[in-house]
């Protein structure tokens, strides 16, 4: 009798396993495409961000000239809802990655994107909150005259985890985009290219970043001698 109970429960297991295979083979390539998707509109995101960060070398008002395109295409009606939900889609669609596979035997690349990709959230509420949603919660003009004062004069050990947040995010989207093009016959032929952007656009991202930040005590020294000259 129990030998007919226990083939019975592995009949059973093996139908729940077939269907789920045949779900996963039929909601698999959607995921897939959201996944990629998702990860592509936030990698341009945090580029068009590195970009305006490495005009800090030029100067702090060219950085605030970049940041209205910034906010153009990211704060508005339709650039919000797009970025964050990306975010939400591709954070949630990693989980269920992670849940999906049957065991954590992952390649050596994988492993560190999927590590890179969990150290992100952390770092990057907090980010978050001082800048957008202090904008639209309490009307701060979250200038780069007010992030770089944050993070460089005032509370330089925040200033320090945010670059290191940027080169976490940086690595996560790299190595997703090189996991995604390596296939493509096309990309032997740039990956040099490739590979020298990814190594340049962050290095001058941070350079143009400290440019600010060590500008910025000599910018509200000038201004404060100016104001005690009116006084």
């Amino acid at each position: 009798m129990s030998e007919v109970v226990q083939d019975q429960q592995d009949q059973q297991d093996q139908q729940n396993q077939q269907a789920q295979r045949k779900r996963r083979q039929a909601y698999g390539p959607l995921l897939h495409q959201l996944r990629l998707w998702s990860g592509l509109i936030l990698f341009v995101y945090v580029t068009t961000h590195l970009v305006n960060h490495a005009l800090g070398l030029i100067s702090l008002a060219a950085m605030e000239a970049g940041r209205e395109v910034f906010l153009f295409l990211w704060r508005g009606p339709l650039g919000t809802p797009v970025l964050y939900g990306a975010l939400l889609v591709h954070a949630l669609l990693a989980f269920v990655s992670l849940y999906q596979r049957r065991h954590f035997r992952l390649a050596r690349g994988e492993r560190v994107q999927f590590v890179l990709g969990f150290l992100i959230p952390p770092l990057l509420f907090f980010h978050i909150i001082g800048t957008h949603l202090a904008h639209d919660w309490f009307g701060t003009t979250d200038s780069y005259t007010y992030v770089v004062l944050n993070y460089w004069v005032l509370i330089p050990v925040v200033g320090g985890l945010q670059s290191i947040q940027v080169i976490i995010i940086w690595l996560h989207g790299c190595m997703g985009l090189y996991f995604w093009l390596r296939l493509k016959p096309w990309y032997a032929r740039i990956s040099t290219s490739l590979f020298s952007v990814a190594l340049l656009l962050p290095v001058l991202a941070l350079l143009g970043f400290s440019q600010a930040g060590s500008n910025t005590p000599s910018s509200l020294s000038t201004r404060r001698h100016r104001l005690s000259r009116l006084c």
